[in-house]
């Protein structure tokens, strides 16, 4: 009898779900990779396999833009769920683009939000991959100050990782910071890691800040900061004032402080998805 319920609990549980991801695309070139911490992995998937994944749409606007239209592509969650197994500490999906950004998304914000993977808008097939987010029907979204830079233009990748491993330790303050480094670290987590690495981790879009912000004096990074061109990372009306730059600059020269004392853990300086796949050897 136990024999049978136990045969009967797989069954149902490879009912939920589907058949994994190709390790290579069925048909035509590959246009997006699914790594990181997903078991077996990575997958890469071309055109056709998108199309035959469980799929979402909704209307959106494009904050970008402010274009609005209805997207439509694989749903992000249902993927996840049901077609990958994930390895152990795989919390965060890392949304890599042909522009060199790596954009960091908590899982459970991918399972409550429901996001897809766009290749259509409005009927209209996309050059390019997008990952679109629900925001007309979830507005709560706006409320998140990282919800804008969670739309991504040209995703070519997907990456599951462990944040406390990976952005969790890049963006951590060095013993002994003081509140202006604290609120730094989380200010450079919301508006510029997608674009610029720190400590290994984020994207490689941007020049190194941590560089320049121990090269440049507190007025001439203010400048260079406010002539950024932060759109569609952040709105005109939400632009980080001096004090948050300030702060930004106090985080970024303490980490390359830590770095130039030798007091860093090298491991830390390898990108997350190398210090991951070391780990699962």
């Amino acid at each position: 009898m136990r024999k049978r319920l136990v045969f009967v609990v797989v069954a149902t549980l490879a009912a939920c779900g589907g058949p994994r991801l190709p390790r290579d695309p069925t048909s035509g070139p590959p246009v997006v990779e699914v790594g990181g911490l997903a078991k077996d992995g990575p997958y890469r998937l071309g055109r056709a396999d998108l199309a035959a994944l469980p799929r979402r749409s909704f209307p959106a606007v494009d904050p970008a833009t402010g274009a609005g239209a209805v997207y439509e592509g694989a749903a992000v969650a249902a993927v996840l769920a049901d077609r990958v197994e994930l390895k152990k500490g795989a919390d965060l999906l890392v949304v890599r683009t042909a522009d060199k950004e790596a954009i960091p998304v908590p899982l459970w914000i991918v399972r409550q939000f429901r996001p897809v993977l766009a290749d259509s808008a409005d009927g209209r097939p996309l050059d390019a991959l997008v990952l679109a987010w629900p925001n007309v029907d979830q507005a709560g979204l706006e409320t998140d100050p990282r919800a804008l830079s969670w739309w991504a233009r040209g995703v070519v990748g997907l990456d599951l990782v462990d944040s406390e491993r990976s952005f969790g330790r890049a963006l951590r303050p060095p013993p002994g910071a003081g509140d202006a480094v604290r609120l730094g670290a989380e200010q450079v987590g919301h508006f510029c890691i997608a674009c610029h690495a720190v400590r290994g981790a984020g994207g490689t879009r941007g020049p190194d800040v941590v560089r320049a912000a121990a090269a440049l004096s507190p007025d001439a990074f203010a400048l260079r900061v406010a002539a950024h061109r932060l759109a569609p990372r952040a709105h005109p009306e939400v632009a980080p004032s001096r004090e948050t730059i300030g702060n930004v600059q106090a985080f970024l020269r303490a980490v390359g402080a830590a770095q130039a004392a030798g007091s860093e853990d090298p491991a830390e300086e390898r990108r997350p998805d190398e210090r991951d796949d070391r780990r699962d050897r």
